[in-house]
């Protein structure tokens, strides 16, 4: 997979996918700007990754970090894999969802996609680079667990077509990856969420049952960022 050079933003690279995904391209030879809120973990610090801790809902934190990391990088970002996400309200019935915990992950998950692709595009090559935001099969094919956590992953499949369409002719490509129920820690803590309001583990056995691992999904975006998959547009979705 050709990846020796390639300069990619990785966020949400703390743990799960991100992490797997930073992992990944680090071994295929590429050179990483690896952002989250939370602080890297141990082991993942080497001379062609470097961290940023940054809250991609606040258009500050994302300004500044994307221009050191495109400075670092080189001058310019070759790919964006945008994986940061939370999730919340797991199963909560919708009139019970305080508007509090809505729009904390409206604002995450979309606002997030948002700010990142916004300061990201100008720091792409002329003609060239691109946008691999991670959405969800949860939103975008089926409903989810989580009311606010399916409208944002809904918000963001709505954002990546727009993307597709409107930056046709530029050169930049958009491919909008939808894993399935990934073993993350985020799955993890959404399952015992569920557990606790239901009272007992159906729910979580269900969805276990079919789960992947980060490192399956990080071999797909490791894909996605190689120019391999130029000839690739629009949603793919893992099972």
């Amino acid at each position: 997979m050709e990846l020796e050079g390639r300069r990619v933003l990785v966020t949400g690279a703390a743990s799960g996918i991100g992490r797997a995904t930073v992992e990944r391209l680090e071994r295929g030879g590429a050179r990483v700007a690896a952002f989250d809120v939370a602080p890297p973990a141990e082991g993942t610090d080497v001379e062609t990754v470097r961290w940023w801790r940054v809250d991609v809902a606040q258009e500050p934190d994302v300004a500044a970090a994307t221009a050191e990391a495109a400075e670092w990088l080189g001058g310019q970002v070759d790919v964006l894999v945008h994986v940061a996400g939370i999730m919340r309200a797991q199963r909560a019935p919708v009139h019970e969802i305080p508007v509090d915990v809505w729009d904390e992950v409206m604002s995450v998950n979309l606002r997030g996609t948002f700010l990142m692709v916004k300061h990201v595009i100008p720091r792409l090559p002329p003609g060239g680079g691109a946008l691999v935001l991670v959405s969800s099969v949860a939103g975008v094919f089926v409903g989810s667990g989580s009311f606010p956590y399916g409208a944002s992953k809904g918000g963001m499949h709505g954002l990546a077509m727009t993307l597709e369409e409107r930056l046709q002719g530029t050169g930049i490509r958009v491919t909008e990856l939808c894993p399935g129920s990934v073993h993350t820690p985020l799955l993890e803590a959404s399952l015992a969420e569920a557990t606790r309001r239901a009272g007992d583990a159906s729910y979580r056995d269900a969805v276990t049952a079919r789960w992947i691992e980060p490192a399956q999904v990080a071999e797909v975006l490791a894909f996605l960022a190689s120019p391999a998959a130029d000839i690739l547009r629009g949603t793919i979705r893992t099972i």
